[in-house]
Parts: structure tokens; C-alpha cells; sequence
């Protein structure tokens, strides 16, 4: 599917250079896939948002930058997670669990439990007040066995993950009966994903091991176990940020003291302009870089046999050609 010899956040070559994708469903990976043992070098030695801090920097916007995104601004309809509004919509003393919860910006002051690989991450959620478990999603706490939970949050970690529908059954098994799954990704089916390629911010490699378009995630999240209930979409404003924007150009930059012809494009003011004119008005998948999945455990064991039945069907209904990431027709 397409080459990535840089590792942008550590400025290093990427060990893992080449990236497969199934031409059903969309899905792209990492060809082949680091061991688990490895997995934990690619988040050590760097600023990284997990830790509290973002590798993206400020930049001060000139005016036509500012009106640029104004105007990105204006047309901004996408959805962000809202934990403690959420709470508040949930039962009395309803439970929520954050898979990968980093250092805690999600879950806000709500009464939840998160579990994260990095103690860096885990030391910051500490010191907001939350309790934050050693483990991950494909190899939970031990702390959580016997434990179930209203609401379990997996935002932007499936993609980190070697093994995703295990993740999701993880997930699914920490889920109360009735109870609701939210799970994030970053959008590859989105304009500027497409657009930009490994260039983007949300290609990400080597920590993104899967990529995923809504078709592919709404398959994933089925074969966990959960019957798939809806989408919700964020993320368009940032794609016209100066720091973004120097941020993705400088990928570009850099990957060419690898190779002379990036698998991506440059990040400058005109693709900029071309970004915005052709995904402000587009439909919701196009315009947004990244996708939620809604998903509830079915609540009674005639709800888990339908869902089981679900998860059998053929999902021919669920794949779109336009869900491809790579569909060059689609690049500006």
C-alpha cells in the first residue's frame, strides 16, 4: 500500500517501512508487525501527548492564516468526546473504564479507572487524581478481573494495538450487559489523510500499526462482540493550525533524507487552501480525521445471540469503494 522510512516524532529511520492494506475492507497495517517487545521503544525518548505534551508546537499565524482557520473554524461541526457530560447521561453511579487512558485529559473529573503501558503517562494521571493500572488492551490488569463497567472509552489506541478485534473483545469483556463501548481512530478515509499520505499527522508510524477507514472500524467493532450503534466525527479545524501545518510539511522534509520521493505531499499553504475548498462541505467520513464507533453489549442473551447472528452475515452492505485508503482519485 505505501512506504514510510521515518520515524517523524523521534526523527529517527522507521525499523517498519512498509504498510499492506486489504482491498474488502479498507484496513491497512504494518507489513510485517513489530513483536510486542518492541512496541514499547517506539514511544520512549520523545514528547509524545500521552506524557501531557504535544510534539506539535505553536506558530504564530500570519493574517491569511488566520482567516484560514476562521473559515475551517465556521464550518466545524465534529463531535469530541465529552466524558463528564456523558456521565451525567449514564445511570446513577454508572462505571467507566478508559483503555489506554494516557495521562488522563478524557476522563476529566469523572469517577473512572484507566489502564496505560507508560508510567510517565500513568504518573501524570496520578497526579490529576485518577487511578491509571498497568497494562493495555490486549493484556488488561489484573486488578480489572471480576470487574465491569457502564462505559469502557478505547480513544485513539486501537491503532496502536498489534491485535485489535482482541482488543475489542478486552473491551467487550469489561462491558456490563446493556452497557457502552466508545471507540476512536483516526480517520483514513478523510481528505487529508488522503491527501497527504504518510505525511499526515494521523499516519503516525511506526506507533500506528492499523489504519482504518469507518467501514473497517465498524467491522472490528462487530466481530468484538458489540452491535454497532453509530458514528460521531472530529477533527477539522487543526488540519489549517499553522503548527499543524508546519508540523506535517516538516515530515515531508525530513522523510526525503531517506528517500527521494516521499510516499506523501508537503504540507504547505496551497494544499492548505485546496484541504479546505474540498472537504468543508463534504460528507462527514470525508471531512473529519477521525471517526468514533458507538457499540453496545447486547443486554440479555436472546440480544447476544442476534448479535452473534450479525456478526456472521456477510458485510458486503457495510464496504463502499470510497472507504478505500487507497483511492487515488481521491488525492488533490
Amino acid at each position: 500500500w505505501t512506504y514510510m522510512p521515518m520515524d517523524p516524532i523521534r526523527d529517527i529511520e522507521n525499523p517498519y517501512k512498509d504498510f499492506v492494506i486489504c482491498t474488502e475492507c479498507g484496513l491497512g497495517a504494518m507489513s510485517p508487525m513489530p513483536r510486542a517487545d518492541e512496541v514499547a521503544a517506539f514511544y520512549q525518548g520523545t514528547s509524545y501527548y500521552t506524557h501531557g505534551q504535544s510534539h506539535i508546537k505553536n506558530a504564530s499565524p500570519t493574517l491569511f492564516h488566520r482567516a484560514l482557520l476562521h473559515a475551517a473554524w465556521r464550518v466545524d461541526n465534529g463531535q469530541i468526546l465529552d466524558v463528564e457530560r456523558m456521565a451525567r447521561e449514564l445511570p446513577s453511579g454508572a462505571s467507566v473504564c478508559d483503555l489506554g487512558c494516557g495521562s488522563g485529559t478524557t476522563l476529566g473529573r469523572v469517577n473512572a479507572v484507566g489502564v496505560d503501558p507508560d508510567p510517565i503517562a500513568r504518573l501524570q494521571a496520578a497526579k490529576a487524581g485518577i487511578i491509571a493500572l498497568d497494562g493495555t488492551c490486549e493484556e488488561l490488569p489484573a486488578e480489572l478481573e471480576e470487574q465491569s463497567f457502564d462505559l469502557v472509552i478505547i480513544s485513539h489506541v486501537l491503532e496502536h494495538c498489534r491485535d485489535p478485534i482482541l482488543a475489542l473483545k478486552k473491551a467487550f469483556s469489561l462491558t456490563r450487559p446493556g452497557g457502552m463501548l466508545f471507540c476512536e481512530v483516526p480517520n483514513c478515509a478523510a481528505t487529508h489523510f488522503q491527501s497527504l499520505g504518510v505525511c499526515s499527522a494521523m499516519f503516525d508510524a511506526p506507533r500506528h500499526l492499523h489504519f482504518f477507514t469507518p467501514g473497517a472500524l465498524r467491522k472490528a467493532v462487530s466481530r468484538g462482540g458489540f452491535v454497532f450503534t453509530g458514528f460521531q466525527y472530529a477533527g477539522f479545524t487543526r488540519h489549517h493550525d499553522p503548527g499543524w501545518r508546519q508540523w506535517e510539511a516538516s515530515i515531508y522534509d525530513r522523510t526525503r533524507k531517506y528517500t527521494r520521493h516521499p510516499k506523501g505531499r508537503p504540507h504547505t499553504t496551497l494544499p492548505s487552501v485546496q484541504l479546505l475548498l474540498a472537504s468543508a462541505f463534504a460528507r462527514d467520513e470525508k471531512k473529519y480525521d477521525c471517526v468514533a464507533a458507538w457499540g453496545r453489549r447486547p443486554a440479555s442473551p436472546t440480544g447476544a445471540r442476534a448479535s452473534a447472528q450479525a456478526r456472521h452475515l456477510p458485510q458486503q452492505a457495510d464496504f463502499r469503494p470510497e472507504d478505500h485508503l487507497f483511492s487515488p482519485g481521491l488525492h488533490l
